[in-house]
């Protein structure tokens, strides 16, 4: 491997071979690795232990979490996350707790309360309120 070192303490490989694992690329370190200042990635980086981040994290562009499955903890308990912008949710979602809603609230679709076919009321667009109700 050909390392140069420029003015100012730089240095410099002039091998381009892509990393694919920890032990491949143009530059493998066995121990850790301390960096004091900021840091620019050109491809893509893989982090295969877990991460942690003591600050904000700051993203541009479309964000992708577990898609291949598992767990996004996006705040510990006790905390609020914040949303700014549009949330759609694509699939089912389950509330543990109670949902507080500030402003309108449109529902496009029947509303079921209850567990089960029992016990419960669908209201929906031929649902009509004569007086005032009390579940």
């Amino acid at each position: 491997m050909k390392v140069s070192h420029r003015k100012f303490d730089q240095s410099s490989t002039q091998n381009s071979t892509s990393s694919t694992s920890t032990t491949t690329g143009a530059l493998i370190v066995d121990g850790g690795v301390g960096i004091a200042e900021n840091t620019n990635i050109g491809g893509t980086l893989g982090v295969t232990g877990a991460t942690t981040l003591s600050n904000t994290l700051g993203v541009t562009g479309a964000t992708s979490l577990a898609t291949g499955g598992g767990v996004v903890n996006i705040a510990t308990s006790g905390q609020s996350t914040t949303v700014k912008g549009t949330l759609n949710v694509d699939e089912a979602v389950t509330l543990d707790s109670t949902l507080d809603v500030t402003g309108d609230t449109n529902l496009k679709s029947d509303v079921v309360i209850g567990e089960d076919s029992t016990d419960y009321l669908t209201v929906n667009s031929e649902t009509r309120f004569l007086n005032d109700v009390n579940i």
